[in-house]
């Protein structure tokens, strides 16, 4: 405003109670260790129209030259702040685990004509060995695994039994992974087509002319250039 212009002209006099959107980009800026940021409600004197229409017809050189342009995608307003630059602002990722049998190399030649013979020779081990290929553990495990399982009787000594359990589980039992799975990030052009930034007039040109964009979606920040798109996860988006 025209009124306190000359005040906000001066260092560290910005207005209280900004936007949580506006603080957040603060924030972000100077984690980044940038000097400067361009905000149009604050740059732009918004009840001098001259000024106005002015800093409007020169909005494409503040996008182009820009050193990248922080998009929010969350929310519908000023207030819906940048998830994840401030502590707690977004949910952490859940992350599920599954545990795998390893999968053994493909079989050799010598393998396989093994596996073949055991089809006319020994209709227990073949089997024995593709229950192996179906389960996806080597041979020599299961083998271990099934003897152990067999002879492990109960009996009248407790300790006994527990003392076969700790010695054979841990080297013989077939080895197991763990698999990790997270939520996959959708593209950005997705997580763009469905926010509210997206279908503003004002902001076409923020994506038409910025040279990098740091979009922020409630669960995952992108970045984007003239040749690389990625989300923080690593996937190419």
């Amino acid at each position: 405003m025209e009124n306190n212009l000359e005040t906000r002209l001066k260092p560290s006099r910005l207005p209280p109670g900004l936007p949580q959107t506006i603080e957040d980009a603060i924030i972000l800026t100077g984690k980044m260790q940038e000097t400067f940021l361009w905000v149009d409600a604050l740059c732009i004197v918004q009840d001098d129209t001259d000024a106005k229409h002015s800093s409007i017809q020169s909005m494409d050189k503040i996008y182009s030259k820009a050193l990248v342009t922080i998009v929010c995608l969350h929310g519908t307003d000023a207030d819906a702040g940048l998830p994840g630059v401030r502590p707690a602002s977004r949910k952490p990722q859940n992350i599920e685990t599954r545990y795998l049998r390893k999968a053994p190399l493909e079989p050799d030649p010598n393998w396989t004509r093994e596996y073949d013979g055991y089809a006319k020779s020994d209709k227990q081990k073949h089997e024995w060995l593709t229950i192996c290929r179906t389960v996806s553990t080597e041979f020599e495990s299961w083998q271990n695994a099934m003897d152990y399982l067999v002879s492990a009787q109960p009996d009248d000594s407790e300790e006994a039994t527990d003392t076969a359990q700790d010695s054979t589980t841990s080297e013989n039992l077939p080895s197991e992974e763990i698999l990790a799975m997270v939520s996959h990030p959708p593209p950005l052009k997705y997580a763009l087509e469905t926010s509210t930034w997206y279908h503003r007039g004002w902001t076409f040109q923020e994506r038409l002319l910025s040279k990098r964009g740091i979009y922020f979606s409630s669960e995952f920040v992108y970045f984007q250039c003239g040749s690389h798109t990625q989300c923080e996860t690593g996937e190419i988006s």
